[in-house]
């Protein structure tokens, strides 16, 4: 990880003061310069979020004794601040949660003492830091992105798929879909991501009618060894007759595994249905 130190970049009037006031991101507390600071994916901004869902120049702090203003600067994935919609600008109150597209910080006011602990190069790099997760971040933080990041997209998926516009929905949330897979392969997926992964598989599958998005949840749940749920089972009884080319193999290497697992009855029986699905898919 950088520090985020860029040659050329201006600093902020107030770059030469001792900051009143900080972001929090993860483990990681930034101090903020009196100026004006610019917050997006782009390298001329002076915080740097390295999310795709970040526009260039997502947002801007007008920062100054008093307080903290922020500024949407009419970004694509919008700002909210405590879980709420921005527009224009907002002047900030302690313990506020950002949120700019999938990314969180808090912002908080430093005590005196932390206040003089900040260091002269601290103090210089303030306006030029990068904001990225460091590996020893990304562990803790990586369910937590997963799932800002789904709900970001969920609702503009669901209005492409209500609008009947299911290659659009494709388009928006593949990406993500296929890192979610990633993640069960390593063994590190939390059941409620892939439920939701497994019911927008689901949507897809409909809306495009494409057999790879039915191997795609069956890849999800064999790679995280679990019956899948029953509602999700019941669902792909239709999808299965209506929907050609889905993989035989996978399915039933998918469900041999299962059926050779130590599972509590509840889950034997969602086996016992998958298993049933399996019979569909080999006469259909």
């Amino acid at each position: 990880m950088t520090d985020g130190h860029k040659l050329g970049k201006t600093l902020p009037d107030g770059a030469g003061t001792v900051p009143m006031y900080a972001l929090v991101h993860g483990r990681r507390t930034i101090p903020l310069p009196e100026g004006e600071l610019l917050i997006g994916r782009g390298t001329d901004c002076h915080v740097v979020l390295d999310s795709a869902l970040v526009s260039r120049r997502h947002a801007k702090l007008l920062v100054t004794a008093d307080g903290v203003v922020l500024v949407d600067l009419g970004s694509i994935n919008g700002v909210k601040v405590d879980s709420q919609a921005i527009s224009g600008r907002l002047l900030l109150k302690v313990g506020a949660r950002i949120s700019i597209a999938d990314e969180l910080l808090e912002f908080v006011r430093l005590d005196d003492e932390r206040r003089k602990s900040i260091t002269a190069p601290e103090l210089r790099r303030a306006a030029t830091l990068d904001i990225r997760l460091s590996d020893q971040d990304e562990e803790t933080t990586m369910a937590r992105r997963r799932q800002d990041r789904f709900a970001l997209l969920a609702g503009l998926v669901d209005k492409a798929l209500a609008l009947g516009r299911g290659a659009e929905a494709e388009q928006l949330l593949s990406g993500t879909l296929a890192e979610v897979a990633s993640d069960a392969k390593a063994g590190r997926l939390a059941p409620d991501l892939a439920e939701k992964a497994a019911r927008y598989g689901l949507l897809l599958a409909n809306a495009t009618k494409k057999a790879g998005w039915i191997d795609y949840i069956i890849d999800v749940y064999s790679s995280l060894n679990r019956p899948l749920p029953l509602d999700i089972v019941d669902e792909l009884h239709g999808l299965l007759r209506r929907i050609p080319g889905v993989s035989r193999s996978g399915f039933e290497r998918y469900v041999r595994a299962l059926a050779g697992a130590s599972l509590p009855p509840t889950e034997r029986f969602a086996v016992r249905r998958l298993e049933g699905l399996l019979r569909v898919l080999i006469s259909s």
